[in-house]
C-alpha cells in the first residue's frame, strides 16, 4: 500500500556529483553538441538526455513532465530556461547571448501536478511512500556542462590598461590581474613618462621589450600555473594568441622557458621593429 506524505522531500534521480542516492538503481545523463553561427546569428545546440528510470520517462510521455536545460551566461546576463518532451532536444541560442563561461544544466522537471509519484527504482527509505510533485520541481539531473564561447575573437593587447597609482614607488610598477583585465599599476612619475612613449612610434618597441613583456610573462606563469587561470577572459585571450603563432606551454615551464615565450609574442613589436627602423635608416 503507498501512503502519500508531504512532509518528505520528494525523490530526485541524480545523475551528477551531488551524492543524491534517492534510487537504488536508474540514471540519468545528458550529451551535449552545438554548432558554428548559421545565416541568421545563431547557434543551435543539441541535447540527448538519457533516463532509464521508466516512471520519469512515462511522466514525459504523458506530458506530466519535460527534459530541459537551463542555460546561463554572467557576462552577457543570459538565464533561459528551455523545454522539449523529446530526449532529443534542439535549441537556437543568438550568438550576441553567448560570451565568455557557459553553463548547460540537464535537467527534468515536473510541468503539471502530479499526485501519488513513485517508482520501483526508489530506494528502500521512499519505498511504500507516494509523492505530490508541484510544476518546476526538478525530477532527475544530471551535471551541469560548461562551455567557453568567443564568437568575438578577442584581442590580449586590449584587455591590457595602465593606470597611474599614488601608493606605488613613482618609478615603479606592478601587474595586477583581474577575471576579465590586466592592469599595468604604475608610479605617477613612470605613468607619465609612459603615457608620452606611447605616442612616439620609434619608441614603443622599447615599451614592448620591457614593461609589456614583464606583462606578458606574469600573465604566463598565472596560465601555467594556476587551473583556474583559464577561466579568466584574458587568459582565453592569451590561449588565443599562442595558438596563433603555435606556441605550447611546458607542462612544468620554467622562468626562462615563460620569459622565451614572452620574447616571441612580442618580437614583433620590440627586437624586429627595431631591427627594421634601424636597417631603413643604414
Amino acid at each position: 500500500m503507498k501512503f502519500h506524505n508531504r512532509a518528505f522531500p520528494y525523490p530526485i534521480l541524480d545523475g551528477s556529483d551531488y551524492s543524491r542516492d534517492d534510487y537504488i538503481d536508474g540514471g540519468y545523463q545528458a550529451s551535449f553538441e552545438h554548432s558554428a553561427i548559421d545565416t541568421e546569428g545563431n547557434v543551435l545546440f543539441t541535447v540527448e538526455h538519457f533516463c532509464t528510470v521508466d516512471e520519469l520517462r512515462n511522466l514525459v510521455s504523458e506530458g506530466k513532465a519535460k527534459y530541459g536545460v537551463l542555460v546561463t551566461c554572467s557576462d552577457t546576463s543570459l538565464r533561459q530556461f528551455f523545454m522539449s518532451s523529446n530526449a532529443e532536444q534542439k535549441i537556437d541560442i543568438k550568438a550576441k547571448d553567448l560570451y565568455g563561461r557557459v553553463v548547460i544544466w540537464p535537467q527534468i522537471v515536473a510541468v503539471t501536478p502530479i499526485e501519488g509519484f513513485s517508482s520501483e527504482f526508489l530506494n528502500e527509505e521512499f519505498q511504500d511512500l507516494a509523492f505530490d510533485v508541484e510544476p518546476g520541481d526538478v525530477l532527475a539531473t544530471d551535471d551541469s556542462i560548461v562551455r567557453f564561447f568567443e564568437f568575438n575573437r578577442l584581442s590580449f593587447e586590449t584587455l591590457v590598461s595602465a593606470r597611474s597609482s599614488e601608493d606605488i614607488n613613482p618609478f615603479s610598477y606592478n601587474i595586477t590581474l583581474q577575471e576579465r583585465s590586466i592592469y599595468i599599476d604604475m608610479g605617477t612619475k613612470l605613468y607619465e613618462l609612459f603615457m608620452g612613449l606611447r605616442t612616439e612610434p620609434d619608441k614603443r618597441p622599447f615599451l614592448a621589450m620591457s614593461i609589456y613583456k614583464d606583462c606578458f610573462y606574469v600573465a604566463l606563469n598565472e596560465l601555467a600555473t594556476n587551473p583556474e587561470a583559464a577561466e579568466y577572459r584574458w587568459a582565453r585571450a592569451l590561449e588565443q594568441k599562442l595558438g596563433e603563432r603555435n606556441i605550447s606551454l611546458p607542462e612544468e615551464p620554467s622562468a626562462n622557458d615563460l620569459n622565451g615565450i614572452a620574447q616571441l609574442l612580442l618580437e614583433d613589436a620590440g627586437v624586429k621593429r627595431l631591427a627594421a627602423a634601424r636597417g631603413a635608416g643604414e
